[in-house]
């Protein structure tokens, strides 16, 4: 038989996963947007509000 080598097997981080994002503004024109986009790009996107809710002043221990 056939050995199933890495190389035949989908590569996890480039699945493409697809959600419902609720747009912020108006709560009378409730929006929703379908974003679509690799495993990657989310946890990416994912350490980019980390970062930025960090950095936003919210922390005030740092402060002298």
């Amino acid at each position: 038989g056939q050995e199933a080598t890495t190389n035949d097997r989908a590569d996890p981080d480039a699945e493409v996963i697809c959600r419902v994002i609720q747009e912020t503004g108006s709560r009378l024109a409730r929006r929703r947007q379908r974003v679509c986009g690799t495993r990657t790009m989310w946890d990416q996107l994912a350490d980019q509000s980390a970062d930025a809710a960090r950095d936003s002043g919210t922390n005030t221990s740092s402060r002298e």
